[in-house]
């Protein structure tokens, strides 16, 4: 269907990955520090703040597209395949300097981390139309399901205390 490019969808996104990178300072709390990046601050709560602003962002297409009752059939297991993926495919572009052996300076790294984020929401944006164009079969929906229950864990469980591992902790 090749639609226009979704901007303010693609500068919300922003405006929330940035969001939940200082929720935690804002409000220092357990709750907070499990749903948003927390502390220490790493990969893997990044990993986050391109989960939960999804999850939001995705709720806000469900009743826009069901006012207009447009919503694809495959408009939620798409989504949940977004939300399992495209954290850790960020995670993969992110550490492709390191395993070239490039070091960055402190400026240098904010900003190729930064652009990563943006290229982190672009990609779940782009993944939408062919991923909800696709038929998921019944055993595909269930690890889908298992996926996201996974990942809750993952996130909520490891918020406070991160493995000792270097893709958690930096």
């Amino acid at each position: 269907m090749n639609r226009r490019f979704p901007w303010l969808k693609f500068l919300t996104g922003i405006v929330l990955f940035t969001l939940w990178h200082q929720l935690y300072e804002f409000f220092p709390c357990r709750a907070v520090a499990i749903v948003a990046e927390g502390e220490p601050e790493c990969i893997f709560a990044h990993q986050k703040m391109l989960f939960y602003p999804y999850i939001l962002l995705s709720l806000v297409d469900y009743v826009r597209l069901r006012r207009r009752a447009t919503v694809p059939a495959s408009f939620l297991y798409a989504r949940l395949l977004i939300l399992v993926s495209a954290p850790w495919l960020m995670t993969s572009i992110w550490y492709v300097p390191e395993a070239l052996g490039i070091r960055m300076g402190p400026t240098v790294e904010l900003v190729y981390s930064i652009l990563i984020s943006f290229v982190g929401v672009y990609l779940e944006i782009q993944m939408e139309e062919p991923l909800e164009a696709t038929r998921y079969g019944t055993a595909i929906r269930i690890l889908l399901w298992i996926l996201i229950a996974a990942s809750l864990i993952l996130y909520s469980g490891f918020a406070l205390h991160p493995p000792f591992h270097g893709l958690f902790v930096s």
